[in-house]
C-alpha cells in the first residue's frame, strides 16, 4: 500500500511542473536546385506558406525592388 501512495505522490508532483521545451529558430535557407548550391542569388525574398488539411505548400519569391 505504501508503494501505491508513493507512486501516486510522485506522480501528483510531476504533473505540477510546468515543463517547456527548448526550441531554438535559425532562419537559415540553403537553396539548391538540381543538387547544386545556388550561390550568387542575392536579395530579398518573400516566403509565403500555406495549409490545407496535411499539405504546406512553400512558395519563394524573389522581392521586387520599388523604383521611385
Amino acid at each position: 500500500m505504501k508503494n501505491f501512495f508513493f507512486i501516486i505522490l510522485i506522480f501528483s508532483f510531476f504533473s505540477c511542473i510546468d515543463i517547456k521545451p527548448d526550441i531554438k529558430v535559425e532562419q537559415i535557407i540553403d537553396l539548391k536546385i538540381d543538387g547544386e548550391n545556388v550561390e550568387g542569388i542575392e536579395g530579398e525574398w518573400v516566403i509565403t506558406t500555406d495549409e490545407i488539411d496535411d499539405v504546406i505548400t512553400i512558395k519563394i519569391q524573389k522581392k521586387e525592388e520599388e523604383i521611385n
